[in-house]
Order: structure tokens, then C-alpha cells, then sequence
């Protein structure tokens, strides 16, 4: 039963690490054009962060979550981090793409939700 239990664990895993490191690969441009495709996926975005800032509730902040722009040449892409990604530096986001997100009060449309960010 143990090993079975161990086995499973392992088994999930193993599954999540495998769908962060084969996310796919998506020019910001593309998810603006067309998000379908991308939602519920776990992607993986360059650009460079921009306007960054806790997400509140109430004017009161968040934590650990913080909002930022995703620049990467016309398009801008809302992404929810931990607030760990260095502001107007150029950084690869991987993460799922969700249609809505809601924290607190504020609710985001084909947001990101940040894995990584580095």
C-alpha cells in the first residue's frame, strides 16, 4: 500500500514538473490575436515587466501577489506573480493562462498565472 502511495506521489509529481518544462512557447502578439487556444495551458512568455504593483483588495494589498505588464513589442499581457520579478528587465514568464482570475474584488481577463519568473 505504501509503495503504491509513493508511487502515485511520484507519478503526480513528476506530471507537473513535466508540464512546466514542455510549456509551450507563445509570443505575447498571438495571445492578444488569439487566446483560445492558450487557455488552461501552461505557456511560456518573454517580455519585458512594466507598471508592476501589489493586486489589492479593498486599496489594501495582496500578498505575495503582485500584478504586472508584460510588454513585448505591441502587446501588453497582464501577468499575477509573487513579487519577485525585476521591474523593466527583460524576463521569461511560464505559467498558465487563465480566461478570468479574481483577487479580492479586481478581476483580470486572459491573465497569466505566473510559475516562474525569471
Amino acid at each position: 500500500m505504501a509503495r503504491a502511495l509513493s508511487l502515485l506521489i511520484w507519478g503526480l509529481a513528476s506530471s507537473a514538473l513535466a508540464a512546466i518544462t514542455s510549456a509551450e512557447e507563445v509570443s505575447a502578439v498571438d495571445i492578444i490575436r488569439n487566446p483560445g487556444p492558450y487557455r488552461n495551458r501552461i505557456i511560456t512568455v518573454r517580455g519585458i515587466v512594466l507598471n508592476p504593483r501589489p493586486a489589492t483588495v479593498g486599496g489594501l494589498a495582496v500578498p505575495p501577489t503582485s500584478v504586472f505588464e508584460l510588454s513585448a513589442g505591441p502587446a501588453l499581457l497582464q501577468v499575477l506573480v509573487p513579487p519577485d520579478c525585476p521591474v523593466r528587465s527583460m524576463v521569461t514568464v511560464e505559467g498558465r493562462l487563465l480566461l478570468r482570475e479574481q483577487v479580492g474584488q479586481n478581476i483580470y481577463t486572459n491573465v497569466t498565472r505566473a510559475i516562474t519568473c525569471r
